[in-house]
């Protein structure tokens, strides 16, 4: 567990991907059957580039693991990893799944903003926003800090429903 949590801290803090990654990879052949590391290295890969992996690994963890407690983050990493494969349909699914398990945890919605206004379903992305603003109310999509540069979450999704975008949210708020 601790070479999985070296890599996920490599690959989100330190951005040493090839490290972080290959650490990952080395904990998941030495752990096969532990929900976290599996949950752990899904992690580390969706933003270490590989989301097509990191989705196949985290519906992995949750076989592993049904009825653990974060089973919200199982649920946002597979989100995550739908979205930046593409898939928007899945990854809202994911994402509503995973606020059904616990409805407080900030990263469910940066996933459910960006989906939804890629999908043109704007009031969902305004609630999304106002609910991720609840939670996080410093966050917005161009804040110098790491969560605003996770891929998916500077595209023109977030520019379509953020403050001064075409769709002038402020005002609709």
């Amino acid at each position: 567990m601790s070479l999985a949590s070296a890599g996920f801290v490599l690959v989100m803090v330190a951005r040493d991907y090839d490290v972080g990654l290959h650490a990952v990879r080395r904990a998941l052949d030495l752990n096969t059957g532990a929900g976290y590391v599996v949950f752990t290295a899904a992690a580390a890969l969706v933003f270490g580039g590989n989301p097509s992996e990191a989705f196949g690994l985290a519906e992995h963890a949750m076989a592993l693991s049904p009825l653990d407690s974060g089973r919200f983050m199982f649920l946002t990493v597979a989100a995550l990893a739908a979205l930046f494969r593409g898939r928007l349909e899945q990854a809202i699914d994911f994402a509503k799944r995973s606020a059904g398990h616990y409805p407080d945890w900030d990263s469910t919605y940066r996933v459910q903003v960006t989906t939804n206004a890629h999908l043109d379903r704007l009031e969902e992305a305004k609630d999304a926003l106002s609910k991720l603003h609840s939670l996080s109310p410093g966050f917005t999509h161009d804040a110098p800090t790491p969560a605003a540069q996770e891929p998916g979450l500077n595209g023109p999704g977030c520019e379509r429903i953020s403050e001064g975008g075409p769709v002038g949210l402020k005002a609709a708020a």
